[in-house]
């Protein structure tokens, strides 16, 4: 009796202690940061998690871009790709958009831009100064060219000091590394899906300056960078009419556009030199009610109207950003 007692306690003490290795096992040491104030963090605006492209119609769009404008993205579509790459998307238990073995969530997005390399932080939706200077080369190859004009690339790391002791123990090295790199293999996809909402420009690319990344993000040994993804808008990309938002005064501007038999009709709202809102005043049928909100959120997504390179746009979505055209540029022709 007493020999089973002394059992029971050695499984309880057992078992404490492997919970404790897998708690333990379970994070891994913080990147290091500038904190000499030569960068700031960038607080992102809050992810607009409604509308975009039916899923369906952006699976069909999806596809691989190397050209692209050297034009930056709006901070508000930077916000919505992170969190779509790999956000949090369920904060009473802090899982992501994409899945990882275990939990683990052993992917870091690194994000380089002409101003230097950031680490994203989902928990505070925030982008954390790690290299100051412009790398974006670096995060490619030299038959890679394109890679230094995209205003975004992205560089995913995992780290396998945050794949837990249990899987350490269950799992090979080669199992682990398999299930990481599918991880990684999800969030690009993500991305891939949002451009194509977007009508942004990608490509996941496995060339990469290994070396000079891991040097410049000062990465350990149990850090591996897995694949790169440039993020832009199209080269091609071509605006019917130029619009500087900086000199429309702040207020609400009517604007519209036909299309067949149909008038469409649109107010737009300018607050800060920015679009804060596109309201459908008439598009002649409910029936395309879902696809115009869709159109009008990338406007105000995107910050402009791009008619021409919205791909695969029908002719009535087409009519429809013409008419916020229209009113913006009215609003800028009255200035």
């Amino acid at each position: 009796m007493i020999e089973k007692n002394i059992g029971w306690q050695r499984a309880i003490v057992l078992s404490i202690i492997m919970w404790t290795m897998i708690i333990s096992g379970c994070g891994g040491a913080k990147q290091t940061l500038i904190t000499d104030g030569s960068m700031s963090a960038i607080r992102l605006p809050a992810p607009r998690t409604e509308g975009g492209m039916p899923l369906m119609k952006a699976l069909k769009e999806r596809k691989s871009g190397r050209n692209f404008s050297p034009t930056p993205l709006p901070d508000q579509v930077l916000s919505n790709l992170l969190w779509a790459a790999f956000g949090i998307n369920r904060p009473e238990s802090g899982r992501r958009t994409a899945p990882s073995a275990l939990n683990w969530q052993e992917t870091d997005v690194y994000v380089f831009t002409e101003q230097g390399a950031y680490i994203y932080e989902a928990k505070d939706h925030i982008l954390q100064p790690v290299a100051s200077g412009d790398y974006r080369a670096e995060t490619g190859s030299i038959i890679q060219p394109f890679v230094k004009d995209a205003p975004v690339n992205l560089v995913f790391v995992v780290d396998a000091g945050r794949t837990s002791m249990m899987g350490k123990i269950a799992l090979s090295t080669a199992e682990r590394d398999m299930l990481s790199d599918t991880a990684v293999g999800f969030i690009s996809q993500n991305v891939y899906l949002y451009c194509a909402s977007e009508g942004l420009s990608t490509v996941v690319r496995g060339l990469i300056d290994r070396e000079a990344v891991k040097a410049r993000l000062k990465l350990r040994p149990e850090q591996r960078i897995i694949l790169a993804q440039s993020v832009g808008y199209p080269a091609d990309q071509v605006e019917k009419t130029a619009i500087d938002l900086q000199q429309i005064p702040d207020g609400n501007y009517p604007g519209e556009a036909r299309y067949n038999d149909l008038v469409y009709r649109v107010a737009v709202a300018i607050k800060n030199h920015r679009i804060d809102q596109v309201d459908i005043v008439d598009i002649g049928s409910d029936d395309f009610r879902e696809e115009a909100a869709a159109a009008v959120q990338n406007v105000v997504s995107l910050q402009r109207v791009d008619v021409d390179a919205v791909s695969g746009a029908t002719p009535a979505s087409q009519a429809l950003l013409k008419a916020v055209e229209d009113a913006l540029t009215k609003a800028a022709g009255s200035k």
